[in-house]
């Protein structure tokens, strides 16, 4: 969406969520890297007059799952099955401020209280609310850090 569109919808509406997730890239990435949020917000709020206070900054409860030969969105089930694993390995990943797990040639994204914690500060730094996607996805304790 650019500036000027962004611009004329928020004059029609109450509140505009921007989905900023389904991030994709020639490697394994998160589903969100936090830095691509806030270069894609901080755009649209400086190229156009709309209040912050206007913006649902979209959050994701679902993950990637990225193996040699294809790309699957994921929920917590299969997210769960992974981190249960004998052999998954957890790991951060700082450039998309995102966990990921490895077990074998299999790595997830999903998020977790860190990424999501990571986000909701920035939505309140920038005076934004927040929108999610699905809420059924994610894990049940998500919902204690709204």
């Amino acid at each position: 969406m650019s500036p000027e569109e962004f611009t004329e919808v928020a004059k029609h509406v109450d509140y505009i969520n921007v989905m900023l997730y389904d991030y994709h890239t020639e490697r394994p990435a998160g589903v969100a890297p936090i830095e691509w949020i806030q270069r894609n917000m901080e755009f649209l709020l400086r190229e156009s007059p709309v209040s912050s206070s206007k913006v649902l900054l979209g959050l994701n409860f679902y993950g990637f799952e990225f193996t040699a030969t294809k790309v699957e969105a994921i929920t917590s089930s299969r997210y769960l099955e992974h981190i249960k694993s004998d052999n998954a390995l957890l790991s951060w990943d700082d450039t998309a401020s995102e966990h990921f797990v490895s077990v074998g040639n299999i790595l997830c994204y999903y998020p977790t209280l860190a990424s999501l914690s990571a986000r909701l500060q920035y939505a309140k730094q920038m005076n934004m609310g927040v929108g999610i996607w699905e809420i059924g996805q994610g894990l049940n304790y998500f919902t204690s850090l709204l």
